[in-house]
């Protein structure tokens, strides 16, 4: 691999683990990654020169290879990690972690051809542009040349830990300079000013999006920058709608857009949900299986499928389980009928053929068993109850239960009726006699057929 120490962030691993003077250094890489582990572990050694830092290399992961292991990195007292690859951003560890986007080669020149082709006769209309995390590195330059010809172009920014978000916005200041302008200038203030403003844009499946409102989406033109496999783009066209993405794929030799709905079979996909969100209307036996690590945010989730699933005069049990595996899940299918996980945005699980049960998302659940919904061809994967659904549930139990209460209570009074009723009536039925007459012995009875019993006088 050409030009590893910059193809890997050698020197900014290096300064990051120094800042946290790190002496446990965790190493998390995907499958694919893992035969450069061990020349990682030399280059940091050796930019370190320091011996009391160990180095743990993760050759298999407790979660989802996009999610941070928090709980394999703890069993070795691990007190800071480095991500390789794909992320799903989706962690909320204590530790430090650092986020090593795997970069692409991207042709800059050729991505605005394809901009300006596209919308030659739309320069002013409003776009987002969401990206892959391969293009972190080139997104900063590009966009600002991007935003002379398309003022209205808005970009989304990753969602990174806050001691990581330090070093990229030197790394982008660095990168500004070297082609700064006047004009240039004016549109980093802005940006700094939108980077100031995170608390109150909308946070989702890992990044800042440039809104304050999640109905503001459709008023813009959705562009994805990135691998049209990417699982972050099919997590938000299934939350979003294929239909409002534009694809362009930067690894491809001829750059053009796409729609989305047009790559993916979306409709096909749909149908296959839908059917099993009617499986989950008819199911009585449903198993939650928390398969992250981030117990604080799965808490929220479990109550409110538990009150959910409880409203809908169903049972539920709680499964932790980590990866979720069909072998796994196998072991619970005498007792459970479909199984809810919980997991980061990209845990939607397509093909269930190896799968005994039906594998549903909570908010497929949530379709299926809130009757104050209806379904509008979107699954949202970003799905958390906020206190007010959670009261609500709970306010119709609690109504529920006071009804079973007055029901019984008029039970109870129709019985005293029935009863009083019955005392004061002259007539109460055949005499029972219970315990009066004489126990007597048992005697053979008639045999033989109707029209001649054995014991019959034969007339003839």
């Amino acid at each position: 691999m050409e030009n590893f120490d910059e193809q890997f962030s050698i020197t900014k691993t290096v300064e990051f683990i120094q800042k946290n003077k790190s002496t446990r250094v965790i190493l998390q890489l995907p499958p694919k990654l893992l035969q450069f582990s061990s020349k990682i572990e030399k280059h940091l050694k050796k930019a370190l020169k320091n011996d009391k830092i160990s180095f743990f290399i993760l050759a298999g992961a407790s979660t989802r290879h996009c999610c941070v292991d928090t709980v394999s990195s703890a069993r070795v007292f691990g007190d800071l990690i480095v991500h390789y690859g794909h992320s799903c951003l989706s962690s909320t560890a204590q530790i430090p972690i650092l986020n090593i986007f795997i970069p692409t080669k991207i042709s800059i020149q050729n991505i605005i051809s394809a901009f300006e082709t596209e919308f030659s006769t739309q320069k002013t209309k409003q776009m987002i542009l969401f990206y892959s995390t391969e293009v972190e590195n080139s997104i900063s330059g590009l966009y600002l040349q991007l935003n002379k010809t398309f003022p209205n172009l808005k970009r989304t920014f990753l969602n990174l830990p806050k001691n990581e978000k330090e070093k990229v916005k030197k790394l982008e200041q660095k990168q500004e300079k070297e082609q700064e302008l006047e004009k240039e200038k004016a549109k980093e203030e802005e940006k700094e000013q939108q980077q100031q403003q995170e608390k109150e844009n909308l946070k989702i499946f890992g990044r800042v999006l440039p809104i304050t409102d999640i109905t503001q989406l459709s008023k813009n033109q959705l562009i994805w920058l990135g691998s049209s496999t990417n699982p972050t783009l099919f997590s938000l066209a299934l939350t979003f709608g294929a239909e409002n993405f534009l694809v362009l794929d930067p690894e491809k030799e001829y750059l053009e857009f796409e729609k989305m709905e047009r790559m993916q079979p979306m409709r096909r996909i749909l149908m296959k949900r839908y059917a099993l969100i009617e499986k989950a209307k008819k199911s009585e036996n449903i198993g939650i299986v928390v398969g992250t690590t981030n117990p604080k945010k799965d808490l929220q989730i479990v109550k409110y499928l538990q009150l959910l699933i409880k409203n809908s005069k169903k049972k539920s049990q709680v499964i932790s389980m980590g990866v979720v595996k069909s072998l796994k899940l196998g072991n619970f299918v005498h007792d459970l009928d479909l199984f809810v996980v919980i997991g980061c945005n990209e845990s939607l699980i397509l093909d269930q053929s190896d799968y005994y049960r039906p594998v549903l998302v909570p908010d497929e659940l949530d379709l299926a068993l809130n009757h104050d919904r209806e379904w509008d061809g979107t699954i949202n994967l970003n799905f958390y109850p906020n206190h007010d659904m959670i009261a609500n549930l709970e306010k119709k139990l609690k109504q529920s239960f006071d009804l079973i209460l007055i029901e019984q209570q008029n039970q109870k009074q129709i019985e005293n009726l029935i009863i009083s009723r019955s005392e004061t009536r002259s007539f109460k039925g055949l005499e029972t006699r219970l315990g009066e007459n004489k126990v007597t012995k048992i005697e053979e009875g008639l045999s033989g057929r109707a029209s001649q019993y054995q014991d019959e006088i034969d007339l003839n």
